[in-house]
């Protein structure tokens, strides 16, 4: 019983490790956009490559920004569920309070070369921003990282790169492997970590955490946990609320965000 039930679970793994990056980067599911086109005035498209991958970045520039009057800037990174095409009232949202806004696209998704990986897909961001960063009318000292579900593992390891003054973290894992941990992976098969907590444990930056309590893709705890060990962290619990219904902009919400940026992004 013992031989069988160490095979059975050596079987567990080979799947596990065989195709747990589909489940992460579900690309298959997405789906392919009516346009590749962005649909809103003032956004501008443009591409990174490297590490074999070209990659579609957007920027959409603040109202009245320029070089004399730089604006700070948003880098928004989307669930794995989503495209760039999904983020038009994120764009909005950002763009109405004054900041810049960057989204770069996950390997693999949208009209995007490569295969998705954590190390890619941060490397892309990377280019992508230090590439934004070099506009004018881009301040550098009002950074701000967004990011919701998986985004939130992109922004944490993009913060290792460039730290912002800021972050907001919408639905957030405390790390891939502790995700994983729930169905007996250990962290040495993970390929993915997106390790949250340890990233913002060293980075020492103000968060907003705002979390569903009835998440049940990415259970609350996970948001409790970060909170918990963030010193200066603010965790925002939504209650009644799941995944993919969490109103991050109705009147409430973002009563709560404007509260969080006038405090560290005046």
């Amino acid at each position: 019983m013992l031989l069988i039930a160490l095979l059975t679970y050596a079987g567990w793994l080979a799947l596990a490790l065989a195709v747990q990056r589909r489940l992460l980067f579900p690309t298959f599911a997405v789906g392919t956009p009516t346009s590749y086109e962005p649909r809103l005035d003032g956004v501008e498209a443009s591409w990174v490559e490297g590490g074999g991958a070209r990659v579609e970045s957007w920027f959409a520039a603040a109202p009245g920004a320029s070089a004399a009057n730089p604006a700070g800037l948003v880098v928004f990174a989307h669930g794995n569920g989503e495209l760039l095409q999904s983020l038009e009232r994120e764009i909005a949202v950002f763009r109405e309070r004054g900041f810049h806004v960057m989204a770069c696209e996950y390997r693999g998704y949208g009209r995007s070369g490569g295969s998705p990986s954590e190390a890619g897909i941060v490397a892309d961001h990377v280019a992508a921003l230090e590439a934004t960063l070099a506009r004018a009318d881009v301040d550098p000292e009002r950074l701000l990282f967004v990011g919701r579900s998986l985004g939130t593992g992109v922004v944490c390891q993009l913060a290792h790169a460039h730290p912002p003054r800021a972050l907001v973290l919408y639905s957030p894992f405390t790390s891939v492997r502790a995700m994983m941990a729930g169905y007996a992976i250990p962290g040495l098969a993970v390929r993915d970590p997106f390790d949250n907590l340890e990233a913002l444990r060293e980075l020492e930056r103000p968060v907003l955490v705002v979390h569903g309590t009835r998440d049940g893709t990415i259970p609350f705890h996970h948001g409790e946990a970060l909170h918990a060990a963030l010193e200066g962290a603010t965790l925002r619990p939504v209650e009644g609320r799941g995944h993919n219904d969490l109103p991050w902009d109705s009147a409430e919400e973002l009563g709560h965000l404007d509260a969080f940026l006038a405090e560290h992004l005046p």
